[in-house]
């Protein structure tokens, strides 16, 4: 019996949230993904994939603590491109002992000398001349990198993956100790990836990707980060035979890449991109539909025919684009939320207590709101500003 031919209709869908990382310390928008993921599993039946694109030593252990602490579902998947590209999945920590990484009785010439604030070492030659700086991590202990210093300048450093296998090593040079060159190493020792870097306008900036294979030869090269994106993700829709959902969370990084995997499909089906704007999409909060559009979101809203659906956040945001841009699939969908946990009780709130909810890093303005609040305390002499976030505060505050 001849068996139909399967059409694109008939392909399962995998859905793809589209970060840039997910590490121990979370933006808004991460943690608005890891949300979504939570209800598309539970809600839906349909667990999504996290992909990010930042290279993090770091993420199997932020991974672990997320899953531990219930905020990311067993069944959703956290991809990441360097890791894919390194094979980082291959290594078996059970199988390898971290703590064997740069001991001392490997360099018994040098004088090892622990650094009194922080469980690291300054490696000496027998001249007393710093050779090597040995950092841990505060909390683990586990190795995170090893500067090397040459005639009292940093010229490399080593980066190890929190799972215990060297992952990255940067080649510096200058008076700033600039970054010339990088390879990405498999866990066997192999280079997967190379990045050279020049100097243009008096910084450093990348000027080409290397990705190599194991036995050293050349697979493809790509002149940005964002090239390497879009081929990353065609190899990710390529490992199965199913339609792909995007859900563009970081459009600055993942947006670009999406939309020209999408449309180089010859089966239009194949690939959605449904970027998400979370924030405002103008630089100015009183000019929503005549002013300078917000850089993150420029071209996603210079053209609204590339992606297959945009979300907001807020119906009004909603108008405000269909009334800039014309009729387009524009939909306003709210941050999702942990409905389990009980109301405050409003009645006996504290009404002139302000919180500020944010992490601190300066371009969520403090300092800004600070200085505002100064002028509400003038009004107002009780009122009083909570901040609240992770990170560590300004020591201006």
């Amino acid at each position: 019996m001849n068996k139909t031919p399967q059409t694109s209709e008939d392909l399962p869908v995998r859905i793809a949230f589209l970060n840039i990382d997910m590490g121990r310390e979370r933006t808004g928008v991460e943690n608005s993904s890891l949300r979504r993921a939570t209800l598309f599993t539970r809600a839906l039946g349909l667990p999504p994939a996290i992909l990010t694109s930042k290279y993090n030593p770091f993420l199997r252990e932020a991974e672990t603590e997320l899953r531990q602490a219930g905020s990311v579902p067993r069944e959703v998947p956290l991809h990441n491109m360097y890791d894919d590209f390194q094979d980082a999945g291959s290594f078996d920590p059970s199988r390898h002992d971290a703590a064997a990484l740069v001991r001392p009785d490997q360099y018994p010439e040098l004088n090892w000398v622990a650094v009194a604030v922080a469980p690291d070492h300054r490696v000496l030659d027998s001249d007393g001349t710093l050779v090597m700086y040995v950092v841990r991590d505060r909390t683990t202990r586990q190795l995170s990198y090893v500067n090397h210093f040459r005639d009292r300048r940093k010229w490399r450093r080593d980066v190890y993956d929190c799972r215990g296998f060297l992952s990255r090593i940067q080649f510096l040079a200058g008076p700033g100790s600039e970054v010339t060159q990088e390879l990405y190493l498999r866990p066997d020792g192999t280079t997967a990836i190379i990045k050279t870097f020049r100097e243009s306008g008096g910084k450093r900036e990348l000027d080409l990707i290397q990705l190599v294979a194991r036995n050293g030869q050349l697979i493809r090269t790509f002149p940005r980060e964002a090239d390497l994106i879009e081929y990353w993700l065609s190899c990710y829709i390529a490992r199965d035979d199913a339609r792909h959902v995007f859900i563009v969370d970081k459009n600055r990084v993942f947006y670009e890449p999406a939309i020209r995997l999408k449309e180089r499909q010859a089966d239009p089906s194949r690939v959605k991109v449904v970027p998400v704007i979370h924030a405002i999409h103008t630089t100015s909060h009183t000019q929503t539909v005549t002013g300078r559009l917000n850089s993150n979101y420029t071209a996603i809203l210079n053209d609204l025919s590339r992606p297959d659906a945009l979300v907001t956040l807020t119906q009004a945001q909603r108008e405000d684009i269909l009334s800039r841009f014309g009729n387009a699939p524009v939909l306003a969908i709210g941050h999702s939320y942990d409905s389990s946990v009980p109301r405050g009780d409003f009645s006996a709130r504290d009404r002139c207590k302000v919180v500020y909810l944010a992490r601190y890093s300066p371009e969520k303005r403090h300092d800004l709101a600070i200085r505002a609040f100064r002028k509400v305390v003038d009004r107002v002499p009780q009122a009083t500003l909570h901040c609240y976030g992770l990170g560590t505060p300004p020591a201006r505050f």
